[in-house]
């Protein structure tokens, strides 16, 4: 899943990425927190105001998180 996000949104690699945020950590700037399951990335979107996270299409979603699909 990770792959796919990264690869489509972001237009970069998985470890791009990872060497991105390891460069952006020595000037103070941390990542974003990161979630291993869906229900984990739901639960913090559904308890973070503004907070946007992705999952699979088969994930469980209430109705207060919202859903923005990638083209």
């Amino acid at each position: 899943m990770r792959e796919s996000f990264t690869k489509a949104a972001l237009e970069m690699t998985v470890l791009s990425v990872r060497v991105y945020w390891t460069r952006t950590i020595t000037a103070g700037h941390f990542p974003p927190p990161t979630r291993t399951r869906d229900e984990e990335v739901v639960a913090f979107v559904a308890t973070h105001p503004g907070g946007i996270g992705y999952v699979s299409e088969q994930a469980m979603l209430p109705e207060t998180v919202k859903v923005v699909t990638l083209q």
